[in-house]
């Protein structure tokens, strides 16, 4: 029959009838024992928040733990996911969702619609909450639901972590990348020059403008002569070079140049002589020039290399003596002692007669005590177990432990005396006041 709800939380795998919900909270899977649930069917209302439990064990989480199975209507009505990781058990590591994991959270059998949760369309990455204790993860779910052979689910997909990337260009030209999300990028910039990306190798291409030859990349590992290759692990930014192609300058008049010697052309020494169809032009070589004055004195060399090592100096008075050394191994063991002796003495009451006996012995000693194993029983239940042990006047003490509460009535005392083919048994009524 329908049940209406408050709270409600399922702990190992069960099966119940039909089930639906009013501003119910709904626990799949709570605890070291995580299940499962399977309904005939199941009906949500909008304001029932429904939190599923991922558990595993080692680092990693499992598959499929806790889930919601209907064999006939579904209706999620709009309802509240949320998703919550917890380690197996105390002192456990706490697992990790691996990249890829599908984790399934509803599925049902009926030809009905299975409805969608509220905060959780198609698509959407809803976060992944982690027991307390645990290092906060940033990893989130991407929610989907499917229809294969007349089974519709409801899957939790883990994502590849994702991170920005931004792209520059400096000059004419556009970068590229692959995986796509990088594309036109140009020297204004704008929304096609950023892209979440997942981690990985992220390759960019630059493309030049006419008039433009592509020069290079700044923060890219060059792959070939205009792509480059990024390890995308966190946010990382990239600048492409273009610079603009130089023109091609005017050709270049005839000039000839000649060697002369001698006093020619006002040359003292010789010279060059450049013709061209401008005239000529001539470069004399150099003459010697006078000797300069004394230069000023160079600054104080650096100081020599220390000299050898004198001779050792006399032998200083005697130090103050050392401490003690360790003491030396323990010599052998001495011979064995002979036995000591043990007096044994032995009373027996007859009437108001007592009499003793002294013996002496020698070497090991056995003693035996008078005591018998007994136990408390009501009904066929053991209320304590413990030994009876005989009294010197002949009385009878008892020393038990209760294995259950005890209370005032009547009980069966049993003791056991001996062992094996010498076992003796025997019951008496016992009144615990």
């Amino acid at each position: 029959r329908p049940v209406d709800l408050s709270h409600i939380s399922f702990q190992g795998f069960g099966r119940i009838g039909e089930l639906e919900t009013s501003d119910a909270e709904l626990t799949i899977g709570e605890g070291e024992d995580l299940g499962g649930l399977e309904a005939s069917t199941l009906k949500l209302d909008p304001a029932t928040k429904v939190a599923f439990q991922i558990d595993g064990a080692g680092t990693t989480a499992q598959h499929d733990y806790s889930q919601v199975v209907s064999e006939g209507a579904t209706a999620l009505g709009g309802a509240t996911m949320e998703v919550d990781v917890v380690p197996p058990a105390a002192g456990h590591p706490c697992p990790v969702l691996p990249v890829g994991a599908k984790y399934t959270f509803v599925q049902a059998e009926s030809a009905g619609s299975i409805g969608a949760f509220g905060n959780a369309p198609e698509g959407t990455e809803i976060p992944v909450h982690v027991a307390a204790g645990c290092a906060p993860s940033s990893q989130t779910l991407v929610i989907g639901y499917h229809e294969s052979a007349g089974v519709k689910t409801v899957v939790g997909t883990v994502p590849a972590p994702e991170f920005p990337l931004t792209v520059a260009v400096t000059g004419a030209g556009t970068v590229g990348s692959n995986p796509a999300g990088i594309s036109g990028c140009g020297p204004l910039g704008g929304p096609e020059c950023t892209a979440e990306l997942e981690e990985g190798t992220v390759t960019l291409t630059a493309t030049p403008e006419a008039g433009y030859a592509f020069a290079g990349w700044i923060g890219c590992k060059k792959a070939s002569a205009t792509t480059c290759e990024i390890d995308l692990t966190a946010a990382t930014e990239v600048t492409a070079v273009f610079l603009e192609k130089g023109k091609e300058g005017k050709p270049g008049e005839g000039v000839e140049v000649t060697k002369f010697s001698g006093n020619e052309h006002g040359c003292q020494a010789g010279g060059l002589a450049v013709k061209s169809a401008h005239g000529a032009e001539y470069v004399c070589n150099g003459v010697k020039g006078e000797q300069g004055a004394q230069g000023a004195s160079g600054s104080d060399g650096k100081e020599g290399a220390a000299g050898s090592t004198g001779a050792n100096g006399a032998q200083g008075p005697a130090g103050s003596a050392g401490p003690a050394g360790p003491a030396g191994p323990s010599g052998p063991a001495g011979r064995e002692g002979p036995a000591g002796k043990v007096q044994i003495v032995t009373c027996t009451t007859k009437g108001k007669k007592k009499t003793c006996t002294t013996r002496t012995v020698s070497g090991a000693v056995k003693f035996t005590a008078s005591s018998m194993r007994a136990t408390l029983s009501r009904h066929g239940l053991v209320y304590a177990s413990g030994a009876a042990v005989k009294g010197a006047r002949g009385g009878l003490r008892l020393r038990v432990t209760p294995l259950r509460a005890l209370r005032a009535g009547r009980y069966t005392l049993t003791l056991t005396s001996g062992g094996g083919r010498h076992e003796h048994t025997r019951t008496e009524a016992f009144t615990l006041s």
